[in-house]
């Protein structure tokens, strides 16, 4: 058997574990393939897993004092809400191998951070609705 080739994103290594000239009946293997990711494609990754990781973080940031009143209302953050739901997805896909839906990914990232910018996106709402009873003018 001859191995050659390459595999991007990860690294093989191969080693004989029996010598074809020895006869022995018992060994089924003459080599093993090892494949292991490269360090490459695991720290971009980890790069993409922050950054889904910092974009609700960031947004709860904000959304928490907005409700609570600590901080004045600023409606053009509506916009931004709105633009990080639709900015989750894309960098999901730029994961190597493009996994597929229902992947570990999806269902250890991806659905949190979705879930955890529609509860910023919500506190956000709940925050203009108030800061809107406050602002009303009075009719004479």
């Amino acid at each position: 058997m001859e191995v050659t080739g390459k595999l991007d994103g990860w690294d093989a290594s191969v080693t004989r574990v029996h010598d074809p000239k020895d006869s022995n009946p018992d060994v089924q293997n003459d080599v093993t393939i090892t494949l292991q990711r490269s360090k490459g494609p695991l720290i971009f990754d980890l790069g993409l897993c922050l950054i889904l990781i910092a974009l609700p973080a960031l947004a709860l940031w904000v959304a928490i004092p907005m409700a609570l009143g600590a901080t004045s209302f600023f409606p053009p953050f509506s916009t931004w809400y709105a633009a990080m739901l639709f900015a989750i997805v894309p960098p999901r896909n730029f994961f190597p191998g493009s996994p597929p839906p229902g992947s570990w990914v999806d269902q250890a990232i991806v659905l949190w951070m979705l879930i955890a910018l529609v509860v910023a996106m919500s506190l956000f709402v709940i925050a203009w609705w108030r800061q809107r009873d406050r602002k009303q003018p009075k009719k004479a």
